[in-house]
């Protein structure tokens, strides 16, 4: 009875016969007692309706399942609900006869044994669904199919697509899905399937959208990605504020907006309904210009450029777009217009009713009409310069952004102006309008027009908007004022100090709502336009082709790509669209344990401690003994490339000769040529370098082992320009030079690089030295970092050894397998590098070399150590003080009024302000600017020094530039540029001032010794300065190089930029560098000591150089972080461009070396390798595993030339030799081939790829 009764309150409750219920999912048992029971009880309650028989099919869910206990009901609920979906019966499983007793003849029942259609007699199939609980709760439920979706033909005919996830990863798997599915279902109606995307999926802040015509169309542009036409964004979580831009006359043209009218319901509406009201009020159907046929064009556009009709018709196309956009969702949060443009504004925040604008614009549009005719001339200048030049009775119409002025009145003024610019060479543009708009000129119907203005309502605005009349927002005293309306129409359009208001402080989207895209262009071009704005136009340039439907769509997908906010269900307005099946959210199965990640970051957890007692932080440079090295002869075998000199080369080819395989000789000349196994090539010229190796590789001379002597030399004056020029082109230069040349042509060959050289190291103390020369252990420290395949070593020689002697002891250096790198021979030991603890302690006397009141030249002295230096010389001896930097910098009377027309945050303000604090301390303060490498230059500064303090007692040379560049990448004008303030400018100084003053202190750095990657000619001008400091003492001179750590709070370890993954390991070593007052204290220790160099380095300074030569090659601290499994990568970034799966053999090699090398999946064929983390040192491997992988000799600069996997594959098959291309057939037919049979049909081969590359 409880059964019967719940079924027959549901067929109740449901208002249907029992008759129309054609499948009940039966609860069954499939016990002998509850199956007659359940039987029983349907048919008692279907008989209050109908007496018929076996009309209705019976089944249960149990027969496939079993048992579900609690979840047994909502599974025969889900097996009816897809029985309904796809109009079908499925069969009860092992149905063989049934029980007698449930009398299924005389019943409403039978069940059904096999899949069937679902037949409805063109009646809606019914279903209902029985659970019963043992405790005698009974549930019945009727089911009904849903009614079949009748949907309309698309009303557009481009469909916006979108697609939004969580992460980029997700985003392009999203995206390669709906490809697959559209490929797979070319039939979906494209419209149901944009209106699916649009209303059944969430925004999320990776977004992507593409404008398509049909599923095949989509499926094409989506797999692989058409770049050209899929855009994306990953910043649609930014908050911005949406802004309208109305633009002014001059805009204007025939068919604007027309395609809208014919195809865009609402626009059209707002349209008619405008134009209607200024038929009644001008007596014209704008229509009739706005969208003329075909043979009135030409008519139509003279008209349109009457201003009595341009005003308005301007007005309704911005007004009209503006409903549009608002209908879409698309709602401002604040307005600006230009000139005509600031009607719609304020119509649209409720200043002005419609049919109250209206009147107005047209009013003000037929009287200015009726003026005289004017001229207007657009200037690249500010408003204060075009001023100076404007004639009497013209006036500044407009200021459209800092530099960009409209001049406006009589057409002679106007023309006299355009002479003036013509004699100045200034620029200018007459503007095709026919009157002199917001000039002198409009005054004459002030009266007329203001009348009008008084007798419309005039509301208080509810939406902010920008004014023209003053630049700001405006007030609504401003908006309801008659005479404001009457301003507008006279005063200047300060349209610049409006944008000025708009963009500053939180990021906004501004949209030009008009015609063209002339404000789009004037926003983009203003200085205080930033990355973070979106500046986008609503209709095409007037020159485009593009449809305006299509162009409107493309801007309403980047404004979705932006985060704003879509009201998709208005887009579709007017037509019936379906909800249909597409592929689900591709959500990526990642775990969120908590775990600690090792990853080589993670070392410098190991490394050396900072040490808190400032007395400990000081080294000096010290040699100790070493073993003379030994080598097997057969360790020579190999190719030998020699820069011979003219004094040990002959001895080293003589030791040479028996082992060598072969030997290449390089000598210095006056141009490249060769003759046998002999070359000449200019030393300072790269291009040689570059032919040499080429040469050596065509020939497959590469060599094993490179010997450079041509720093053999004695110079008789170091420090002449024209040695030092001459030191360095045989050393930095060459070496440089050098391994730019292997880098192209030998980058995957292990190569042993001995550098030899005298006058280079102070070891014991009796040598003179060459401070040019010494630039070349810079870059000797540095090459093996940036390219992994050579081992550099440089040795040192004592002036009085023999050229059989060097020669020996250097064949041995260069077979011998050895971590030391630098190596010097005094007499016949060997002796290499170490650094001596040398404890400074505070002493409480004051200082004995720095004089009260005392006259100092600080170069870099506006920079961050200058100023603390400059400071603490104020503080302590209120010293008189000149600082130099490079730059210009505002007088001392000008820095109040820089302090108050500028912020605190300028970084010139905090200068002034520190200069007065050091004034306040007792200091005297003249700040030159000046090039430290000029004579002529510093001797001015000199000169205007020694007039105002008298003869300088001290100089600290504290200028300088950081390196960063990879060798591969540098020039000869880089490089000098790192390296000029530190050589030049120490030699400038040593003209000025060696042996004229107390001390001269050399600010070095410990990069001379621990250079790092990037840093060879910064490590080489550091050198310089140690060994100057080195050769100045010797002849008795008080000259101090300090080689300093990095300083934590200013200097160029805090302002140089670094990439984004090494951000925390940068922070994590400023944290444990130099703080201002300990340099400070530092450094008047060290000024104390007397020693020509001292090192100052917060931690061991020995462990340091230990940890340096144990890292492994170039993989180590520098590679982004790697996760702790090995199947196990970061997922790709946030790109612009979009994921794009790798198609041919090569990419997908290529992608594979860039996923493993980078720890990033999925890799795309457009990813830039640096946005993906790479850096040049990831280079050098790549390098290297591009060869393991491809067999492709890449030169590390083509990767900077060519950072995506598409421009590199493109470029392999075309670098491919002959040979690798052979194919597996010819290799087959070798042997049964003669020689001449093979060459022959190689170089067919050979031919007919020229032949495919040029064609």
């Amino acid at each position: 009875e409880g059964q019967a009764a719940v079924i027959t309150a549901a067929h109740r409750k449901a208002g249907i016969s029992a008759e129309s219920v054609t499948y009940v999912e039966a609860h069954g048992t499939a016990t002998p007692l509850g199956d007659p029971i359940e039987i029983a009880a349907l048919t008692q309650a279907f008989r209050r309706s109908t007496q018929k028989t076996q009309f209705c099919a019976i089944g249960s869910v149990k027969s496939s399942t079993g048992h579900l206990d609690s979840a047994a009901g909502v599974a025969g609920f889900l097996k009816t609900v897809l029985q309904l979906k796809h109009r079908q019966l499925v069969a009860s499983l092992n149905f063989e006869k049934p029980n007698p007793k449930l009398d299924l003849e005389a019943s409403p029942f039978f069940v059904n044994q096999r899949l069937r259609e679902w037949e409805s007699d063109n009646k809606l199939r019914r279903a209902g669904v029985s659970s019963f609980g043992i405790g005698g709760t009974n549930v019945h439920v009727i089911l009904e199919e849903a009614p079949s979706v009748e949907t309309t033909a698309p009303k557009r005919e481009w469909q916006l697509l979108t697609f939004s996830a969580k992460t980029p990863t997700a985003l392009e798997t999203m995206t390669a899905e709906a490809a697959a599915f559209l490929g797979a279902n070319r039939q979906s109606d494209i419209a149901d399937v944009a209106y699916t995307l649009h209303v059944g999926r969430s925004a999320h802040q990776n977004r992507r959208f593409i404008l398509v015509r049909s599923s095949e169309d989509a499926a094409k542009a989506l797999f692989p990605i058409n770049a050209k036409r899929v855009l994306s964004s990953s910043e649609a979580n930014v908050e911005r504020a949406i802004v309208f831009l109305f633009p002014g006359q001059g805009s204007q043209y025939v068919n604007m907006g027309r395609d809208l009218y014919e195809k865009e319901t609402v626009f059209r509406q707002v349209v008619d309904e405008c134009c209607d009201m200024v038929a009644r009020h001008a007596g014209v159907d704008l229509r009739t210009l706005l969208f003329p046929c075909a043979s009135q064009s030409e008519e139509a556009a003279q008209q349109l450029k009457l201003t009595c009709h341009t005003q308005p018709a301007l007005f309704i196309i911005e007004y009209a777009l503006a409903k549009l956009w608002i209908s879409w969702g698309v709602r401002p949060q604040a307005m600006m217009g230009h000139s005509i443009g600031e009607y719609v504004a304020a119509c649209l925040a409720g200043v002005f009713s419609l049919d109250d604008a209206l009147k107005l614009v047209a009013a003000r549009g037929r009287m200015m009409q009726d003026l005289p005719s004017g001229a207007m001339l657009a200037l690249p200048l500010s408003e204060a310069r075009a001023r100076t030049l404007l004639p009497p009775g013209t006036s500044i119409a407009a200021i459209n952004a800092p530099s960009m002025c409209v001049a406006s009145g009589p057409h002679e003024l106007i023309d006299e102006l355009e002479s003036r610019c013509v004699e100045q060479r200034i620029e200018s543009k007459h503007l095709q309008t026919s009157h002199a708009f917001h000039s002198s000129m409009m005054e004459p119907v002030f009266g007329n027009f203001g009348a009008f203005v008084r007798q419309v309502k005039r509301n208080v605005p509810k939406m902010p908007y920008i004014s023209n009349v003053t630049g700001t927002w405006i007030t609504a005293e401003e908006a309801v004022d008659p005479e404001y309306w009457i301003r507008h129409m006279r005063q200047t359009v300060r349209f610049s100090d409006g944008l000025m208001e708009i963009l500053k402080g939180e990021p906004r989207i501004l949209l030009e709502v008009g015609p063209g895209q002339t404000l789009t262009t004037i926003v983009r071009q203003h200085q205080e336009k930033t990355a973070k704005q979106v500046i986008l136009a609503s209709l095409r340039h007037v020159n485009s082709s593009e449809s305006d439907q299509l162009f409107l769509l493309n801007t309403l997908g980047k404004l979705w790509l932006s985060g704003a906010r879509i009201d998709w269900q208005a887009l579709h307005a007017g037509e019936k669209r379906a909800r249909i099946p597409l592929p689900t959210y591709p959500f990526e199965r990642r775990r969120y344990f908590i775990e600690p990640k090792k990853h080589a970051l993670a070392k410098v957890t190991d490394s050396p401690k900072r040490r808190l007692d400032v007395t400990d932080w000081f080294y000096v440079p010290s040699w100790r003994r070493s073993p003379l090295p030994t080598a097997k002869p057969s360790a020579a075998l190999g190719k030998w490339l020699i820069f011979a000199d003219d004094r040990v080369a002959s001895c080293f080819e003589q030791r040479l000769c028996s082992v060598a395989s072969s030997v290449t000789v390089v000598r210095p000349g006056g141009r490249f040529s060769r003759s046998g196994r002999e070359f000449e090539i200019q030393p300072h010229r790269g291009q040689d370098y570059l032919q040499l190796l080429k040469t050596l590789a065509s020939e497959d001379e590469l060599p094993d082992n490179v010997v450079h002597l041509w720093n053999l030399e004695h110079l008789s004056d170091p420090l002449a320009n024209s040695e030092v020029e001459h030191a360095l082109n045989t050393g930095f230069l060459s070496l440089m030079f050098l391994a730019q040349a292997l880098g192209q042509y030998a980058s995957d060959h292990p190569i042993q690089i001995t550098v030899a050289a005298n006058d280079l190291q102070d070891v014991t103390g009796d040598e003179s030295l060459n401070p040019a020369k010494s630039a070349l252990l810079g870059i000797a420290r540095v090459l093996p970092q940036e390219l992994s395949t050579l081992n550099v070593r440089t040795v040192d020689f004592g002036s009085d050894l023999t050229s059989h002697f060097i020669a020996e002891r250097l064949f041995l250096e260069a077979v011998t397998q050895s971590r030391d790198s630098v190596i010097s021979y005094r007499g016949s030991r060997r002796w290499i590098p170490t650094f001596e603890a040398f404890p400074l302690a505070a002493e409480s006397a004051p200082s004995n070399v720095l004089r009260h009141r005392g006259v100092y030249l600080i170069t870099g002295g506006m920079g961050g150590m200058g100023l603390v230096f400059a400071r603490y010389l104020a503080e302590k001896f209120q010293a008189r003080l000149i600082l130099l930097g490079r730059t210009g910098f505002p007088a001392r009377d000008e820095w109040e009024s820089y302090l108050a027309s500028n912020g605190e945050e300028v970084n010139t303000s905090q200068k002034i302000h520190e200069l007065q604090a050091i004034e306040t301390l007792g200091g005297e303060v003249l700040v030159a600017s000046a090039d430290v490498t000029s004579l002529a230059q510093m001797r001015t500064v000199l000169a205007r020094a020694k007039s105002r303090f008298g003869a300088v007692n001290g100089v600290i040379h504290a200028a300088g530039l950081p390196g960063g560049e990879n060798i591969q990448t540098k020039s000869v004008v880089s490089a000098r540029k790192i390296m000029s303030p530190k050589i030049e400018g120490t030699l400038v100084l040593h003209e000025l001032f060696a042996g004229r003053v107390d001390f001269i202190v050399l600010c070095s750095s410990l990069a001379s010794v621990a250079a790092a990657f990037g840093q060879s000619d910064y490590s080489a001008a550091n050198a310089f300065l140690d060994a100057y400091a080195h050769h100045l003492n010797k002849l008795g001179q008080r000259v101090v190089s300090i080689n300093w750590d990095n300083w934590g709070d200013i200097g160029m370890a805090v302002n140089t930029k670094m990439p984004t993954h090494l951000e925390a390991l940068r922070r994590q070593k400023l944290q444990e560098a130099i703080r201002s007052t300990e340099g400070v204290e530092a450094f008047v220790r060290v000024l104390r000591c007397g020693e020509p160099q001292v090192f100052v380095s917060t931690k061991d300074l020995n462990a340091i150089m230990a940890q340096m030569a144990d890292a492994p090659a170039p993989s180590g601290e520098l590679a982004p972080a790697q996760t702790e499994s090995k199947n196990e990568y970061y997922p790709r970034p946030s790109l612009q461009t979009p994921y794009v799966e790798a198609l041919t053999e090569t990419e997908s090699r290529l992608v594979v070396v860039w996923e493993e090398l980078l720890g990033v999946r999925p890799v795309g064929i457009h990813d830039n390798f640096f946005d993906l983390g790479g850096h040049s040192l990831l280079g050098t491997q790549l390098v290297s595993r591009v060869h393991q992988a491809l067999h492709y000799q890449m030169p590390l600069r083509q990767l900077f030339e060519c950072p995506t996997v598409a421009q590199l594959a493109e470029l392999i098959p075309r670098s491919k030799t002959v040979f690798e291309d052979v194919d597996a057939e010819l290799l087959k037919r070798v042997e049964e081939m003669g020689e001449e049979q093979v060459q022959a049909e190689l170089e067919q081969r050979l031919q007919a790829r020229k032949g495919a590359a040029n064609g």
